[in-house]
């Protein structure tokens, strides 16, 4: 799970990285710099600041401020933590004009073949059901890759169920 704020780009912030870095080091103590990637501006790449564990980060881009985690348990616990990460990074850095607020989870289900038993359903784990598509003829042959999209004003709400690629594989 990640929750992202982006804003407009501001060079104060390098400054404000090292006092936020001495702050939360205890609990982030290991720091990873991006390597450069081809086409991509290398001031919006962020820094990674992770726990011993490896499972928490905060990531920290010239444009933005993020904390992700891989051990989620729910979310009052998560959005406790991502606040009090949030307010210590803004004692030591001032946002204005906040451009996107994007909170993402990820779920990774196990690998599924259909046996003729799902019938609307997409995958075993998941309710979801599809309706107004026609079924096909005998099981799924690869699991469909939906992405909903829903905006309300300046807010957009979008969710995607994707086939993963296998580790390892191309």
């Amino acid at each position: 799970v990640s929750c992202e704020i982006r804003f407009h780009g501001e060079l104060a912030l390098y400054e404000a990285w090292g006092r936020f870095q001495r702050e939360v080091r205890a609990e982030f103590p290991k720091l990873f710099v991006p390597v450069a990637a081809n086409g991509v501006p290398p001031l919006t790449q962020p820094a990674r600041l992770v726990s011993t564990d490896g499972a928490d980060s905060l990531l920290l881009a010239i444009n933005s401020f993020a904390y992700s985690t891989e051990r989620y348990q729910d979310f009052p616990t998560f959005r406790e933590k991502f606040l009090r990460m949030r307010d210590i990074f803004c004692r030591h850095a001032t946002l204005t004009d906040l451009t996107r607020f994007g909170l993402r989870y990820i779920n990774i289900l196990p690998p599924s073949g259909d046996d003729g038993m799902l019938g609307n359903r997409i995958h075993p784990c998941l309710t979801l059901e599809l309706t107004g598509l026609a079924a096909p003829a005998g099981p799924w042959t690869n699991q469909p890759q939906i992405v909903v999209e829903r905006t309300a004003g300046r807010f957009t709400l979008r969710a995607a169920l994707l086939s993963a690629v296998p580790v390892g594989l191309p």
